[in-house]
């Protein structure tokens, strides 16, 4: 590529303008120039177009091979599609052809993390800061992935640092959370009070303080408020005064739920399995073995399966053995990725259940929605569309908190519980007719047992 194109493009992209740079860079990109192809891949991935971006920096490496930073932007790439083993490879590549290049560092390390390997992690990331002392990013994703793996006396000085190096509300924001696990409270008050001095006027960063701050009533309420004042149609902001104010708002925005779980995936299997002893999965699993007998090798042909609100996959080892094709679909981007390493599901898809129902008219013999409804206040909707997904005879089996009410409320938890007497009253008109009802212990919350349904329902011949 010219030097002078190759210098546009460069001060293009400084600026943000990938848009812009795609119409230079394509007649070049079109010639062969490994260059102009790479480049141009970075463009289309910028534009949402991963898998087209993704194949243009691979032939850009076959052209020029040998290049650090194309190896670099081919794991940045992978890592967007959710191949996070391949990404993992490609830095791995960048830092073969260009040992302490600090952002294939970085992002190694938060691969790794995603694996599910932080000692790996914590040596790349230990190393990155050694050579980046000055860092903030560096001394943020150590500090936090010791948090997670609850090595909170080795995450403050991290964070503290990081805190020091950004001077960022968010930042302070986490520093105050191992404080608060060890029982540092007037330390931790004081960070937050900093935080909440020093946030800008932006209703994102005030909403994630808010979030940081949940079991802090008080400030996490004044944080809510700010939010209102910089943005009053912030949908977020606005379920969570609703929840704090005991209102039961039909459902949180979209963009809540997806946030909540993106920031959950890396330890969402140990935490449920082995703090919360979490049974719904197998609970589900059981009322399906109930009425198709085993699967494999049993009497029922295989079926087209959707896993609603998959997660991490927890339940997919468990749905598998009836299935044809087994279909994954969640809200959390990270969720979806961390689903995708477990190698179970036919496809995967990051969406809104109910959008993804509606566009998938008679797709399914059998839909497992395992600890989903409990983000969904009034199902009306999500029932409809389940129906309109079944084929005739199709199953829908589903898990959810009840209380003895009339239809559903929004606890503590930002988890719903709905009423027995409400579920039944969506039955007939949904399009179902119930094989099973069953009451549960679904899981554990502060050593006490979480009580539920696990239901299996049938479409009817009549259903939508």
């Amino acid at each position: 590529m010219e030097a002078a194109l190759l210098a546009e493009v460069r001060g293009m992209f400084a600026a943000g303008k990938f848009a812009e740079a795609g119409p230079r860079l394509e007649p070049a990109a079109s010639a062969g120039d490994g260059e102009a192809m790479h480049y141009l891949g970075i463009v289309r991935c910028e534009a949402g177009h991963r898998e087209e971006g993704r194949e243009l920096i691979e032939a850009s490496i076959a052209v020029l091979p040998g290049r650090a930073d194309f190896e670099y932007h081919l794991g940045n790439a992978l890592d967007a599609e959710g191949r996070v083993e391949e990404a993992a490879a490609a830095y791995r590549r960048a830092l073969e052809l260009r040992p302490n290049y600090p952002q294939a560092m970085m992002n190694l390390g938060i691969a790794l993390q995603t694996l599910g390997k932080p000692d790996e992690a914590a040596e790349v990331l230990k190393a990155l800061v050694a050579i980046a002392p000055r860092s903030p990013s560096a001394h943020l994703n150590l500090g936090r992935m010791h948090y997670l793996a609850r090595r909170d006396e080795e995450a403050v000085p991290l964070l503290r640092r990081a805190a020091e190096l950004d001077n960022k509300a968010m930042t302070l924001a986490f520093l105050s959370k191992p404080l608060d696990r060890l029982d540092r409270k007037e330390e931790r008050d004081q960070v937050r009070d900093q935080a909440m001095a020093i946030a800008p006027p932006e209703a994102a960063v005030w909403l994630g303080l808010a979030q940081m701050f949940a079991e802090d009533g008080p400030r996490a309420a004044a944080c809510l408020r700010r939010v209102l004042e910089l943005d009053p149609g912030n949908e977020e902001a606005a379920f969570l005064v609703a929840a704090a104010e005991g209102k039961d708002p039909p459902a949180p925005p979209p963009s809540y739920v997806a946030s909540l779980f993106d920031s959950y995936a890396t330890h969402f299997d140990a935490h449920l399995v082995d703090k919360l002893d979490y049974q719904a999965p197998q609970l589900v699993r059981a009322a399906i073995e109930r009425q198709l007998g085993p699967g494999g090798d049993g009497p029922v042909p295989p079926l087209d399966i959707l896993d609603a609100g998959c997660g991490t996959g927890l339940a997919a080892p468990l749905l598998k053995p009836w299935a044809r094709r087994l279909v994954g679909v969640d809200l959390s981007t990270k969720m979806v990725q961390q689903a995708s390493l477990k190698k179970i599901y036919d496809a995967l898809a990051v969406e809104e259940l109910g959008a993804f129902l509606r566009r998938s008219p008679l797709a399914y013999d059998l839909i497992a929605a395992v600890d989903v409804l409990v983000y969904i206040g009034d199902l009306r909707a999500v029932f409809a569309a389940a129906a309109a997904a079944l084929r005739p005879g199709g199953l829908f089996a589903f898990s959810v908190e009840t209380r003895d009410i009339e239809s559903f409320t929004l606890l503590s938890s930002h988890r719903y519980a709905h009423g027995v007497a409400y579920l039944q009253a969506l039955l007939e008109p949904s399009g179902f007719s119930e094989l099973e009802n069953n009451l549960a212990i679904l899981r554990k919350e502060g050593a006490q047992p979480v009580f539920g349904q696990v239901v299996l329902w049938q479409k009817t011949a009549g259903g939508q």
